[in-house]
């Protein structure tokens, strides 16, 4: 724990969290023949957010992100009324959360008994808190890694006649999270 600095007798500090994403889209159009055409997009956006604590060692989180995107469309037209229009889209999500400090037994570094093997793997800090000050955040329940794989699949008709339109279809979406 830090020490006072201001007159007070507390510890105060502002700390900025900082974030830093990138990303790019593609499209592509392809004409098969005049009644089909095709459209794939492909979009991946990999960031990093770090968000800080309100003390200088512990309780700070680091979030990974890696997203992408993919969707194939094929329209075809059956005349000058009936349009079909097919398309398959898949994404994956992956975000990594780590604590600060990661990794470092601060139990039997601080000399707090009984964590010693609570988890060998990711020690964490237990959170405490102090009536009238702030707490020390323990992060529990990180690191945490969190993966999603959406597939949509799925398929609309439409037919014009006169000045009404009827639109006729569905999807089927399957999700992956671990």
């Amino acid at each position: 724990i830090p020490l006072p600095n201001n007159p007070s007798g507390t510890y105060i500090v502002t700390s900025k969290s900082k974030s830093y994403y990138n990303q790019f889209d593609i499209r592509m159009d392809y004409q098969l023949r005049p009644s089909d055409s095709l459209t794939f997009t492909y979009s991946f956006m990999p960031g990093t957010k770090y968000t800080p604590s309100s003390l200088p060692t512990n309780g700070g989180l680091t979030a990974n992100y890696r997203t992408q995107f993919a969707a194939l469309a094929w329209t075809h037209n059956f005349g000058s009324n009936i349009l079909n229009e097919a398309r398959v889209s898949y994404s994956r999500e992956k975000g990594v959360a780590t604590p600060q400090g990661f990794g470092t037994n601060y139990t039997v570094q601080a000399g707090i008994g009984g964590y010693q093997l609570t988890d060998l793997a990711y020690p964490g800090f237990p959170n405490l808190n102090i009536s009238g000050y702030t707490g020390i955040n323990g992060q529990a329940y990180y690191p945490l890694m969190n993966v999603m794989n959406p597939l949509i699949v799925g398929d609309v008709l439409s037919v014009v006649k006169g000045k009404h339109t009827l639109q006729i279809g569905g999807d089927a979406r399957w999700w992956a999270s671990f």
